[in-house]
């Protein structure tokens, strides 16, 4: 899972340079009904909602500050940068210290093939 650590840091750090400077209000082209502002707020939700499921073991969390992302909210993309960054570490010091819990980890599901007679 350390790969999958690395790789969340990595990616967020990819969001926060093309976001840094933008206009919070501006629309998310692949989503239009989001603006740039509840896209990040959206991701930083994510990663405080996976850091949390791994911390409870399998127990249920809920998952409202992934979806509260608020359409009439004013952003401050500088104030958010810092909030996205911090959400991505603890996500991926979580991920680490569970990779190394026995019974615990990424399990890859075994791909098929289309047309090999596997189902897939």
């Amino acid at each position: 899972m350390d790969d999958y650590a690395e790789e969340i840091v990595r990616q967020t750090e990819s969001l926060r340079e093309t976001v840094r400077g933008g206009d919070a209000r501006a629309r998310v082209p692949s989503c239009p009904e989001w603006n740039l502002g509840q896209l990040v707020r959206h991701v930083g939700g994510t990663h405080r909602w996976a850091e949390r499921c791994l911390r409870a073991g399998g127990a249920e969390v809920w998952d409202e500050q992934v979806n509260k992302v608020g359409s009439g909210v004013t952003e401050d993309l500088a104030a958010l940068d810092g909030w996205l960054a911090a959400g991505a570490e603890r996500l991926a010091a979580r991920c680490a210290r569970s990779a190394r819990r026995p019974g615990c980890g990424h399990r890859r599901r075994a791909r098929t093939q289309r047309g090999s007679g596997g189902a897939g």
